[in-house]
């Protein structure tokens, strides 16, 4: 047999030797995998061999906490905007004569009143910055957040 030039390459012999192992390696046989004993596929007496599906729904007193908690941040959360509407309508310096400020400040003194003597009140011309207004909102807070506590505790059997 001729071999290749001299460049590094191997021999021919050495291809012709690889090509002859893959032929034989394509076209070999495997053997034949027989069937394991007949099993039964399907058993119509018998129970089933998983464990059925069990759909879980939330019980009616987790429902009711959830519930109660949504109450209690929905009441406390209008409250705090009405807050928020009235620190932002003092700290412009908004109009005393307008109907909507009138409105803010009516439905809001009654309670802001505890806080409003709590701390000085700034003034810079016609702008007050309300600092009682901000105690009311932290307190407000504070209080939604334990009334959260106390109807979860309340309406659930300590699994929530």
């Amino acid at each position: 047999m001729a071999t290749r030039p001299a460049d590094g390459l191997r021999p021919a012999y050495q291809d012709d030797h690889l090509e002859q192992e893959l032929a034989e390696e394509r076209t070999q046989r495997v053997p034949r995998v027989l069937d394991r004993d007949e099993e039964t596929i399907l058993d119509v007496d018998g129970a089933p061999a998983y464990s059925p599906v069990v759909y879980t729904t939330a019980s009616t007193r987790h429902l009711a906490v959830r519930k109660g908690q949504q109450v209690v941040w929905y009441i406390f959360g209008v409250l705090e905007t009405l807050l928020a509407l009235r620190f932002l309508l003092f700290a412009v310096g908004a109009n005393w004569s307008n109907p909507f400020f009138m409105f803010i400040a009516g439905v809001t003194s009654p309670f802001v009143a505890p806080f409003a003597s709590l701390v000085e009140t700034p003034r810079i011309g016609q702008s007050t910055l309300e600092t009682g207004t901000i105690f009311a909102m932290i307190i407000y807070l504070l209080v939604a957040v334990g009334l959260s506590r106390l109807v979860e505790l309340l309406l659930s059997r300590g699994d929530v």
